[in-house]
């Protein structure tokens, strides 16, 4: 089990300077949404802020904003822009593009946390699940493909279960598919430890698998294989 032990840490609330990504490479952050919240309103667009405030519970709230506030910082960062001159639309399977750049991203929000994957090489799909309750058996069944491998194993049903959930959820995003996706026909082949390529008919995805510090599952993919991956934990200084 890989954890983010090696991971930098990014002050939210002080400039970031010098921020880049390389070709080839991957960039994963992660931030509990705590710590972004309340900062989160004077970064996001209206119609940003008029969708989060339809969701009625204050926790699904608060990610929904934390999500988007950490997009639009490191987006703004790496590209060196204003915050407000960033532009989003929707694709026509409802995944955001960045318009005006070459760069590919995904959100993801889940319990504690908030996550972000950016390549300027491919699409990207990121997912991170919480964890924390046992799911029932019948799930594993609408979730693994028969030849899905992990490493390293053995693990338990449900570590098997939100490792393959995470992973081919990441790769459904990256695709623009979501939910829609059937997760039976993806298919998980372990490259190295945590590390994966996962097949969709005649695509090849590279996806990624980290628990997080309090246990929570986070899984990131790729349409072509990362050279270097940084990972990045975005949090207040104080």
């Amino acid at each position: 089990m890989k954890t983010l032990s090696d991971t930098d840490f990014l002050p939210w609330n002080g400039p970031i300077g010098g921020l880049k990504l390389d070709e080839g490479e991957l960039l994963v952050a992660t931030a509990r949404h705590a710590n972004l919240a309340r900062l989160a309103p004077e970064l996001l667009s209206a119609d940003e802020l008029n969708r989060g405030r339809q969701f009625h519970v204050a926790a699904d709230r608060d990610r929904f904003f934390a999500a988007h506030a950490l997009k639009r910082r490191l987006l703004g960062a790496l590209l060196s822009v204003p915050l407000a001159r960033l532009s989003f639309e929707q694709r026509e399977a409802g995944k955001p593009q960045l318009m005006g750049s070459g760069l590919h991203f995904n959100i993801s929000h889940s319990g504690d946390w908030v996550a972000l994957a950016v390549s300027a090489t491919a699409p990207v799909g990121i997912d991170v699940e919480q964890g924390d309750t046992t799911p029932p058996e019948e799930l594993l069944s609408a979730v693994l493909h028969l030849h899905d491998q992990f490493t390293p194993g053995p693990i338990s049903p449900t570590e098997r279960l939100y490792t393959a959930w995470t992973l081919k959820e990441a790769v459904s995003k990256g695709l623009g598919i979501g939910l829609a996706l059937p997760f039976v026909q993806l298919r998980l082949e372990p490259t190295a430890p945590a590390r994966y390529r996962c097949r969709y008919g005649s695509e090849l995805w590279h996806a990624g698998h980290r628990r997080l510090e309090d246990g929570a599952h986070l899984a990131f993919a790729c349409r072509s294989p990362w050279e270097k991956i940084r990972l990045l934990r975005v949090g207040s200084a104080d």
